[in-house]
């Protein structure tokens, strides 16, 4: 049900000359399933303090991919990254509260990071944003805003986001369909 995507958006966090190449060597092992290689490279840049190989670092952890599975090490690396505004750790902590993987299930902090991730532009977390405010998962019941954020999700494309879109907005007056169009149209993603 829930997945954790960290690696191959982080990618394109690796801009910095001085990573490219390790965060590249790491990214080949992975895809070539020599976690073991993988996180030795992303482990080392993750220590001088890379956010995309913090995040892949937690990516490995969560998943077992050449460690074994730890929940703890991947809240650790995954808020290492959030720290320095990267949408992708954020959604992934917000993941783990949401279904309970490797921390207690916590609605609060699911939408606390979830939102912050969001506020990023990462569509995923604006998707399930919606369906927090869509089912009132640790929030009042609020299909206007569901309706908001499924509307910035399927900016992004994804069937899901713009069947819940459509699905949310024929509930909805015209006057709550105008509001939340203009709040999305004026919404702008936070730079990290």
């Amino acid at each position: 049900m829930y997945k954790f995507r960290s690696v191959v958006a982080a990618l394109l966090l690796a801009s910095m000359a001085a990573w490219a190449g390790p965060f590249e060597d790491a990214f080949d092992a992975y895809r070539k399933r020599d976690y073991a290689l993988a996180l030795r490279l992303w482990q080392s840049l993750a220590e001088a303090g890379n956010a995309g190989a913090q995040s892949n670092v937690g990516h490995m952890h969560i998943n077992g991919y050449g460690v074994p599975k730890d929940g703890q090490q991947a809240l650790i690396w995954f808020r290492k990254a959030a720290d320095q505004g990267n949408a992708i750790a954020q959604y992934n902590i917000g993941l783990m509260y949401d279904s309970g993987e490797g921390v207690p299930k916590d609605d609060q902090q699911a939408l606390l990071w979830y939102r912050k991730a969001a506020d990023h532009g990462h569509t995923a977390a604006q998707f399930n944003l919606g369906v927090m405010y869509a089912t009132g998962q640790g929030v009042p019941k609020d299909d206007q805003l569901a309706y908001f954020w499924w509307l910035l999700a399927s900016e992004g494309g994804g069937a899901a986001s713009v069947n819940s879109r459509d699905l949310a907005e024929a509930r909805l007056t015209p006057q709550q369909r105008d509001a939340a169009r203009a709040d999305a149209r004026n919404w702008k993603p936070r730079k990290p």
